[in-house]
Parts: structure tokens; sequence; C-alpha cells
């Protein structure tokens, strides 16, 4: 399947009530949650959007872009919401 059309967004906010501690920096194997995860889907998509209300350190690159919620405490729709805006004011296809 041709991803290079779809932009891979990743949900990334939360409060991390039921995990104890903010989960967008805990590591595993050395590496934070979010860089295993960008490791597997960066090249598979041209462009990928992080969706966070949390400053998150990430193993940054061009095709990422980052954008906090519209409206916060909304949950994981809140972010959709989120990045259908952005993709609309971006004019992407």
């Amino acid at each position: 399947m041709d991803n290079n059309n779809i932009l891979g967004i990743i949900l990334a906010g939360g409060r991390s009530q039921r995990f104890g501690e903010d989960k967008s920096q805990v590591k595993l194997d050395g590496k934070i949650l979010i860089d295993h995860i960008l490791n597997e889907i960066n090249d598979e998509f041209k462009e990928i959007l992080i969706v966070s209300n949390n400053q998150i350190k990430f193993k940054h690159s061009d095709n990422i872009s980052m954008i906090g919620d519209l409206k916060k405490d909304q949950g994981p729709l809140g972010g959709i919401l989120s990045a259908m805006k952005w993709i609309k004011e971006k004019k992407k296809d």
C-alpha cells in the first residue's frame, strides 16, 4: 500500500492519569516511547503530525510537525479535530 498520500497522525496527548506519570517521556530500551513509534512509521508516511498538549522531546525530522489541541480536555476526539483543522489550514489532500 502506498501511504505517501496519507498523513500519519500520532495522538500523544492526555493526562496519563491511569499510567501514573507522563507517558510521553517514559523510556523503553533507552529511548522514549514516541521515538519507537516514529522509527516504525517514519518511512511509511511522507508526513507525520503529532498532536499533544505536552512538551515532548522526540527525534526531530523534516517530515514531522507537532501541534496542540484546539480545545483542551476533549480526549482523543479533540486530537482528531485538531489534526483535521490543521490539515484544512495547510490545504493537505
